[in-house]
This record gives C-alpha cells, structure tokens and sequence, in this order.
C-alpha cells in the first residue's frame, strides 16, 4: 500500500474502534498509519494508542496497568532493546555484544506473560526485529557472528514463550520481508528523521501482517501436514543419516526442538499432526525413532 493511500484510509477510523496499544522503543507513527489503514481495508477498523517510546519494559509495564477494557497489545521489538548497542538505532560505535545478559530478555518475556493474564487483554502480537542490521561501524566478523547466534537465540526464546500462551502471536519480520531485497527493509534516513528504522515498503508489509494477527477471528486449522528434512530436524536424514541430523538446544538445532514442542500442543489441542517426506519410509522412520526426539510419535496420523 502507497502511503497516500494509507494517510487517506486511516482517517476513516472511527474513534469508537476497537483499541490497540502499540508498544515499542521507536517511534511508530509510520506503522500505526498503515496499520489502521489495512484495519478499514479489511473492515475491522482499529483505534491506535502509542506507547511513551523509551525502555520497553517500562512501557510495558504502564500499558498493562491501563484501566481501557479488552483491548490488544501489539509490542514491536527491536534489538536494542535486546542487546544495548547492537541495532541500527545506536548512533555512536557498536559495543561488544560479548557482554550480553539473557535477563533483559527473560525480564521481557515476564512482563509480557503477566499481561497475558490480564483479563482485560484480548491478545498480545509480538513483531520480532530483522536479524540484519544496518552497520554504522564495522565489527569483527567473529563478533558478527556471535552477535547472530545470540539474537537467534533470543528469537527463539519468545518463540517457545509464545508457544504456551494462547493469547501471544509472535510475527517473524524476516519471512515478512524475505520477499523484499534485504537493502531496503530499513531506512537509515526515516531512522534520522523520524526514529523509525524500517523503510516505508517494509512498514506497509509489517502492518498488512500486524492487522492480520490481530483482527483474525482465530479460527484453526484442523490438520497439519509437516516435512522432516530442515523442518522437523536440521539436515537431510538420506544425505547424513538419522545419528547426524540436529534438533538440540544449541543454535542450529534449536528452531527445530521448539518446532516439534509446537506440533506436541497441537496434538494435544486435537489438531491431526502427519508427517510427508520424499525419503523411503525406512530412512524416515529412522529418524521418527531416535531417542531424543521430543515429537510424540505415537499421535502422529498415518
């Protein structure tokens, strides 16, 4: 959606619409104009109250005592928040992301999950930052590297939070923009001008996206049909054999450990879990039968 369009839709917003607190440490009128725009498209108009941007946890914290009756919170992350330094947003050299403290991570996540709680809010929608930055000083490939682990890491830790909570969606910016050539997702001259870090094309896509999660109705889907290979397990079973393929808790292997959590609540929640693979059934099954897989064979669907 072109901003003009958007700027036009958004003041057909009724004030009585259903409300959305927006939460974050940038500033978020770009996005709260596209998200209330996408909000008439779809005929759910949505009413937007920011956030005092700053330290999110104390933005958090304020909008979850709010007295405003169901309502939804929409967080939108950034890895500043995360790892002080790190992200686009830092304006003076990059520090060492060697320092990192995973507390300011779990001190998110339980603010988040106390929210949940509230009987005054509907859901709470998560957008996960990109994992690339724009780098304004150069770092050290090992420090990249590192860097990249840990924020997958701490991606994958509000993945698996969100998994045991019904009324928190996460939504992954990566597969949202993985469409658009990686340069223009962010905006080093909206950053300066305005505080937010995403190009306007971008912004349009995480909004589209935001109001899908937070307008749907909920209603699941009552089968789920997974692959093995780099889904269930990382690497391809007939290329490396079932011992060799990773579903541990390290950074490689992790995405895929939460993944078959996922699928076991499923199940339990009566959503038919099969299992489609291009393997031959023996090289497959050996897989399906090591020890330490946390999938719930048992109640898969044949």
């Amino acid at each position: 959606m072109k901003l003009i369009q958007a700027l036009k839709l958004a003041k057909a917003v009724p004030n009585n619409a259903e409300t959305v607190h927006v939460v974050s440490s940038t500033e978020t009128d770009l996005f709260e104009t596209f998200l209330k725009a996408f909000s008439v498209e779809c005929s759910r108009p949505l009413q937007t109250l920011a956030s005092d941007f700053g330290e999110l946890s104390l933005a958090l914290l304020a909008v979850f005592k709010t007295s405003i009756k169901e309502h939804s919170v929409l967080v939108i992350l950034d890895w500043e928040d995360l790892f002080p330094g790190s992200s686009f947003r830092t304006q003076s050299a990059l520090h060492s992301t060697l320092g990192y403290d995973s507390k300011k991570t779990d001190r998110l996540i339980e603010i988040i999950t106390s929210g949940a709680e509230s009987a005054e809010i509907n859901k709470i929608v998560i957008v996960l930052p990109v994992m690339a930055s724009v780098p304004l000083t150069s770092v050290s490939r090992k420090e990249a590297h590192w860097q990249y682990q840990q924020q997958s890491l701490a991606e994958a830790k509000f993945v698996e939070f969100a998994l045991i909570h019904p009324k928190i969606s996460i939504i992954n910016s990566q597969e949202v923009l993985s469409f658009l050539a990686r340069d223009t997702w962010t905006s080093l001259s909206g950053l300066y001008q305005s505080g937010w870090p995403y190009s306007t094309e971008a912004t349009s896509e995480l909004a589209k996206v935001s109001c899908e999660y937070l307008t749907s109705t909920d209603q699941r889907k009552k089968v789920l049909i997974t692959d093995l290979d780099e889904t269930l397990w990382r690497g391809v079973i007939g290329e490396v054999g079932s011992e060799n393929v990773d579903f541990s808790s390290n950074v490689d292997g992790y995405k895929h450990l939460i993944y078959q959590k996922l699928l076991n609540r499923l199940m339990t929640e009566g959503v038919l879990v099969a299992v489609c693979s291009k393997n031959e059934s023996a090289i497959a099954q050996s897989g399906l039968n090591r020890p330490d897989l946390l999938l719930d064979v048992e109640k898969l669907v044949n």
